[in-house]
C-alpha cells in the first residue's frame, strides 16, 4: 500500500499555465464510486452552520464531481460518523475536521491510498485543520466568506477532486489549483480542466455537458402582491454573487434571495406580478436554465376602502365608485342583495358602476367577490327614499316662475330661508346651486334656452342622482 497525502496551500498565488493540465494520481477506484462519511465537527456553528448545514455543504462538495461533469464517477454518501483522524486502516473513508490541529502550509490534506501493484484505490481521509502555519483559519458554511474566511464547500471540492484522483493542476482557476483563490468560493464550480480529468479517468455518462436544472417550487403559488417565501430546488446552483434569478424577464433584485446550497435557493420575499403562470430561471457560471409555468401568481384577496358618493337614492342609477385594492377583471360587487349595474374596471383600485335600486332605506353591506375571495364593507351605503320633485321649483310652491330664480337668489346672496329642494333650485342639474341656476331658469322663462333637465316639467326623481339633497316634495 503506498499513502499519497496531497495538500491545499493557503492563498497561494502563482502565475496563469496553459489549458488541459490537469495530472491524475496514480490509482482510481474500480468500480466508479466510492462510499463515504461525514463528521460535521466543525466548532464555530455560528459560521461554519449547524452540523445540518455542515453535512449538505460536504455533500454539494461531493456532488459536484458528478453533477458537473459528464463523468460516470460518483460518491455514495452512507451517512455521518464521529471518526477524526487520518486513518486509511478503518476501511471509513471521511471528511472531517480537527479542533485545535494545525496544518502548516496546507488548509486541508487527503490521504489517498491505493495497491500499487493494481492501481486501484483503496480508501482517503480528508481533515481541515484549525490553524494553519500558527493562524486560526476561520470556515465559513453557509452563504459567502468573507475576507478572513475560508469557504468550507470550495475547500471540500477541491480535496475530493483528489479522492477522485486528481492531483493538483496548473491552470488558474480550476478546482484543482494548488491555492485557495478567492477565499476557495469559485472552487465550488468545476473548471473544464477538472471535468476533463474526470472523465478521462471514468469515462463519459451522457454527451449532453453539465447543466443548471430547476426541479420545483415550493410552494407551487402564491398571491399577486408577492412577499411570500419561496423554496426552489434543483441540481447545481453555485452562490450569490455567481448567480442571476428571474421570474419571466424580470431580475430578481439579489437582496430578496439567496442560495441555500447547491440544490435549493430560498427566495425570501416573491416579487408582485400580474396574475397567472410564470416562468423562473436561474442563470450562473454553469449555464442557463428557464422552467416554464414553475409558478403561479394568484390574485390577492380585494379590499374595499369606501364608496362614493356613501348614500343615494332608494330607487338608485347614481353612480358610484368604489376605492380600494387588488379588484381584477371579473370581479362581482353587490349592494345588500343587488348586483352593481354596468360595473366597470378601472384599475386595480377603482371599480365604477350604476347604483341599483335598493329594497328598503337604510345602510347594506358592499360585498365584492373575485373567484374564492370575498370582502364586505360592513354597512358601505346607505339608501335613502329621493322625493318627487319638479327641477326648477326652488320655492317649492308647485310652479316655476319668477319668484324661483328670486327665491335662488335670495338664498345665495342675503341669507335667505333654506331651499326647500336644493335638487329642484339646481336648474342646470351640475350638482351645485350657484348663480348659473337662477340665470337657467330666466332663459327657459323668456324661452331662449331649452327645457331643464329632467324631472321637468312633470315631477318625477332625479335621474342623475347627486349630493343635493330633497328633502320635500314638490
Amino acid at each position: 500500500m503506498t499513502r499519497l497525502p496531497t495538500f491545499l496551500a493557503a492563498l497561494l498565488v502563482l502565475g496563469a499555465s496553459t489549458s488541459s493540465a490537469y495530472e491524475v494520481l496514480p490509482f482510481q477506484w474500480t468500480a466508479g464510486h466510492v462510499p463515504f462519511r461525514l463528521n460535521p465537527s466543525f466548532t464555530d456553528t455560528d459560521l461554519s452552520g449547524s452540523p445540518d448545514e455542515q453535512v449538505q455543504i460536504l455533500l454539494c462538495a461531493a456532488g459536484a464531481w458528478h453533477d458537473q461533469s459528464r463523468t460516470t464517477f460518483y460518491f455514495d454518501y452512507l451517512g455521518t460518523t464521529t471518526i477524526d483522524r487520518l486513518n486509511e486502516r478503518d476501511g471509513v473513508n471521511v471528511l472531517f475536521f480537527k479542533d485545535g490541529a494545525d496544518g502548516g502550509e496546507a488548509l486541508a490534506t487527503t490521504l489517498f491510498t491505493g495497491d500499487k501493484a493494481t492501481g486501484a484505490a483503496t480508501s482517503f481521509d480528508i481533515v481541515f485543520y484549525d490553524s494553519t502555519d500558527g493562524t486560526p483559519n476561520r470556515w465559513s458554511g453557509p452563504g459567502e466568506p468573507v475576507s478572513g474566511e475560508f469557504d468550507i464547500q470550495g475547500v471540500a471540492t477541491h480535496e475530493l477532486g483528489h479522492a477522485v484522483g486528481l492531483d493538483h493542476s496548473s491552470v488558474t482557476g480550476s478546482t484543482m489549483y494548488p491555492a485557495a483563490v478567492g477565499r476557495g468560493l469559485p472552487l465550488r464550480t468545476l473548471h473544464s480542466d477538472d471535468r476533463e480529468g474526470a472523465e478521462f479517468l471514468y469515462g463519459i455518462r451522457s454527451e449532453s455537458p453539465p447543466a443548471v436544472e430547476i426541479a420545483s417550487a415550493t410552494p407551487l403559488s402564491g398571491p399577486a402582491d408577492g412577499g411570500n417565501e419561496v423554496r426552489i430546488e434543483g441540481v447545481n446552483f453555485t452562490y450569490d454573487s455567481d448567480s442571476k434569478l428571474f421570474i419571466d424577464e424580470l431580475e430578481v433584485a439579489g437582496t430578496l434571495w439567496d442560495v441555500l446550497d447547491c440544490g435549493a435557493i430560498l427566495v425570501k420575499s416573491m416579487p408582485p406580478h400580474d396574475p397567472g403562470e410564470v416562468a423562473i430561471g436561474i442563470v450562473n457560471t454553469i449555464g442557463t436554465v428557464t422552467l416554464d409555468g414553475a409558478y403561479s401568481y394568484l390574485p390577492s384577496p380585494p379590499v374595499i376602502f369606501s364608496v362614493t358618493p356613501a348614500v343615494g337614492p332608494l330607487e338608485g342609477g347614481l353612480e358610484v365608485t368604489l376605492s380600494g385594492k387588488n379588484f381584477w377583471e371579473g370581479a362581482e360587487v353587490s349592494f345588500g342583495e343587488s348586483p352593481l349595474e354596468a360595473a366597470t374596471l378601472v384599475d386595480s383600485s377603482t371599480i365604477r358602476g350604476i347604483l341599483p335600486p335598493g329594497d328598503a332605506e337604510g345602510p347594506v353591506d358592499v360585498v365584492i367577490r373575485q373567484g374564492e375571495d370575498e370582502f364586505t364593507l360592513a354597512d358601505g351605503f346607505t339608501y335613502r327614499t329621493s322625493p318627487l320633485f319638479v327641477r326648477g321649483n326652488a320655492n317649492g310652491d308647485g310652479d316655476m316662475d319668477l319668484t324661483d330664480p328670486i327665491c335662488i337668489l335670495d338664498f345665495l346672496f342675503r341669507g335667505g330661508e333654506p331651499l326647500a329642494c336644493q335638487d329642484a333650485a339646481d336648474a342646470n342639474d351640475d350638482g351645485d346651486i350657484d348663480l348659473s341656476d337662477a340665470i337657467k331658469i330666466l332663459m327657459v322663462l323668456y324661452q331662449v334656452a331649452d327645457p331643464l333637465p329632467a324631472p321637468y316639467p312633470e315631477p318625477g326623481h332625479d335621474p342623475t342622482p347627486d349630493g343635493l339633497d330633497c328633502a320635500s316634495g314638490v
